[in-house]
């Protein structure tokens, strides 16, 4: 079988290997198939694969926030920057983190102004190979909808908090960012 490589140190690793030996990174569960990449330039209906991503990601990111917004929320004598940067301190302990088979969470970054970003590099894709608009028509209106209806974005919403989602390829060149602000979920 063929080894799995770590995509954080690039070191060669055991097929049944979960951690890289040499870092402690976690190993993807699988390596995907070609078959199995989002074809993001294509205007294909989307399939269970893509569904499944969909859900991933808004299950993880609604579990992160949940978590961590019980922890600060009810700290009191702290601004919401503040709270923010508390909040990323302690979720980029646990990062970088694989979301998915293709997307990775290298951390979060509390902004100035009652702002957050997170950080996310598709380990699969080039820049070149991706369509940003349909990447952004794909992506957005899941993350408007979790943030809308979660529980655990209640903070953000109540704090009016703009959301950045930063998108990079897998040679770190910058995809998409985009910036979700109070009028596009309330």
């Amino acid at each position: 079988m063929e080894s799995l490589i770590c995509t954080h140190c690039e070191n060669a690793n055991s097929p049944a290997a979960k951690y890289c030996a040499a870092c402690g990174f976690a190993l993807p569960i699988k390596a995907p198939k070609a078959k199995e990449l989002i074809e993001i330039k294509t205007n294909k209906p989307k399939t269970n694969f893509t569904k499944k991503i969909t859900f991933i990601f808004s299950f993880t990111l609604a579990f992160i926030v949940f978590y961590f917004i019980t922890q600060f929320l009810f700290s009191s004598g702290n601004s919401i920057d503040k709270q923010l940067s508390s909040l990323a301190i302690e979720m980029n302990k646990n990062c970088p983190m694989m979301v998915d088979e293709i997307t990775r969470m290298d951390g979060i970054t509390a902004l100035p102004n009652n702002h957050i970003e997170y950080n996310y590099t598709l380990i699969n894709q080039l820049v070149s190979e991706v369509s940003v608009e349909q990447l952004e028509n794909f992506l957005k209106p899941s993350i408007i909808h979790a943030i809308k209806i979660s529980p655990e974005m209640i903070f953000y919403r109540n704090n009016k908090t703009t959301l950045v989602y930063n998108y990079k390829d897998k040679e770190g060149v910058e995809i998409l960012k985009m910036r979700i602000g109070p009028d596009e979920y309330e």
